[in-house]
């Protein structure tokens, strides 16, 4: 066998070197990705729920409104909670009896019976009622619900007083929905059968409430007032707190016709928002 010289085998191995670098070389470009076209832009909508609903609860509630543009709410993040009868917590009353932050609420069709107010307290919260939901509470002289935090909605509920007070006078001094303190709160598409003074009240340091497609009625004081004690009959587009749009106020004020009993007025209130 014949040997190689020193000088041959430095050549061989400097040529076999270059071609290894320059396979090298070629593969790198055949797999270089070109970033400027692979990495697209991700564009975010205006609305503000990007992702709600957590995968494994999407076969169960999908014939929710899980999925309704709130163009006021800010938050876009939320964990799920279902309530009704059947479930886990049975009541909205008893899930709200502690602050409640990040969540959306889904209330299951039924009637739901307090002594006093649904408080509210919080930041980032939904709440969708299904076709059916009534909030009824006792007391003659609480709202039936009271709202503090940011970043709230309350969607497709009905809510008014279980015992209306009587067709003269106001012996049911409670409102329907009040708020104290909160900001960035939408009401939209509930029927609000005040049966007591008001269906609205600004009650103290409230930013921006925003009302749309809602049903307000049978208010023996008028469809919203605030703590100065001032009344009003329709919408106006220069309220301090509240901003309306396309909301159904009637039969509210001293000379109401009475409505009695616990009615649900479901095609009245529902509308586009």
């Amino acid at each position: 066998m014949k040997k190689i010289s020193p000088l041959l085998f430095l050549l061989i191995l400097s040529i076999s070197f270059g071609c290894q670098n320059e396979i090298q070389e070629t593969d790198t470009e055949l797999i270089e990705p070109d970033i400027e076209e692979s990495i697209l832009p991700i564009e975010l909508s205006d609305t503000l729920i990007e992702s709600i609903v957590p995968e494994h609860l999407d076969d169960v509630i999908s014939d929710w409104k899980t999925t309704e543009m709130y163009i006021h709410f800010g938050a876009s993040i939320l964990d799920s909670v279902r309530i009704g009868p059947t479930r886990a917590i049975k009541n909205p009353f008893d899930y709200f009896s502690e602050t409640r932050s990040n969540v959306l609420v889904l209330i299951d069709s039924g009637k739901y019976v307090n002594e006093s107010a649904l408080w509210i307290d919080g930041e980032n919260v939904v709440i969708v009622g299904e076709d059916g939901v009534s909030i009824l509470i006792d007391k003659l002289y609480d709202n039936v619900m009271w709202i503090s935090g940011n970043n709230i909605v309350v969607d497709n509920l009905h809510m008014m007083h279980l015992m209306p007070g009587d067709s003269e006078g106001q012996n049911c001094s409670g409102r329907v929905v009040a708020f104290d303190n909160a900001d960035n709160v939408t009401i939209v598409n509930c029927d609000l059968n005040g049966c007591g003074l008001a269906g609205l009240h600004d009650n103290s340091g409230n930013g921006t409430i925003y009302v749309e497609h809602n049903y307000i009625h049978n208010n023996s004081l008028g469809a919203y007032t605030n703590i100065a004690g001032d009344v009003w009959q329709e919408e106006i587009s220069d309220h301090e707190t509240f901003v309306f749009k396309n909301n159904r106020m009637e039969n509210n004020g001293f000379d109401r016709i009475f409505e009695g009993g616990d009615e649900y007025y479901e095609e009245d209130f529902h509308g586009e928002h």
